[in-house]
Order: structure tokens, then C-alpha cells, then sequence
């Protein structure tokens, strides 16, 4: 999820926003707390609210796992050239294999016979 940005980056960010989202709903808590006896039970709702707005947030959210992908293509890559690098030695080692062996009676150049041997 947090590629290609580093992960220390990204705790780093996830951190600073938790703790100013902490520091904004400090306020928001003692605001709606019962002002005559202090009752903290509206403020534990809103905490609740949060938490599962939270929660179906996290259920919810589709995004592109981008450096999957991304592995995924080097991965497809990597057996692409692995598999033309294969083909090509193969190809080698047939064409090795050919030059290497006799020529046959029918591959042979054809002898002239008005030609003399003593010429």
C-alpha cells in the first residue's frame, strides 16, 4: 500500500495525523460532555461512532495494491526473459549440433567428372 514511497515514511505521516486527529477530538470530547454533572456518556458515543466509522472505512476501501502489480510484472518479465534466454541456447546448441556434424552424401558438392586428377 505504500509503495514506492518508503514505509518509514508513510508510519511517519500515519503517526503525525493520528496524533493531530487525537488533538482535534480532545476538544470536540469535552464539548459534549453533560456541562452539570460531567457525565461522560455522550462523548463515549461519539468515540463509538468514530471507531465504527472507522472500522467500515478499513472494510470498505479498495485501492490498487500498486507494488503487487508491480511484482507481479517484473515477475512476468523475469520469466519472459528467462524463457527467450532458454529458447536462444537451444537454438545454439541445434545449430553447434548441425555444424558439427558430416555433411551427407546428398549435401556434398558434386563432383566434375571431366575434371582430371592430374592437372
Amino acid at each position: 500500500m505504500t509503495w514506492p514511497a518508503p514505509e518509514s515514511s508513510v508510519t511517519a505521516v500515519q503517526q503525525v495525523l493520528g496524533n493531530l486527529f487525537s488533538a482535534a477530538l480532545f476538544p470536540l470530547i469535552l464539548l459534549t460532555r453533560d456541562p452539570v454533572s460531567h457525565s461522560m456518556e455522550r462523548p463515549l458515543h461519539l468515540l463509538l461512532a468514530c471507531v465504527l466509522i472507522t472500522g467500515l472505512l478499513y472494510l470498505c476501501f479498495r485501492a490498487p495494491y500498486a507494488r503487487l502489480e508491480h511484482e507481479a510484472h517484473k515477475e512476468s518479465m523475469h520469466r519472459l526473459m528467462h524463457r527467450q534466454a532458454h529458447e536462444a541456447r537451444k537454438r545454439a546448441r541445434r545449430a553447434a549440433k548441425q555444424k558439427a556434424q558430416p555433411p551427407t552424401a546428398d549435401e556434398m558438392p558434386a563432383r566434375n567428372s571431366y575434371t582430371s586428377s592430374s592437372e
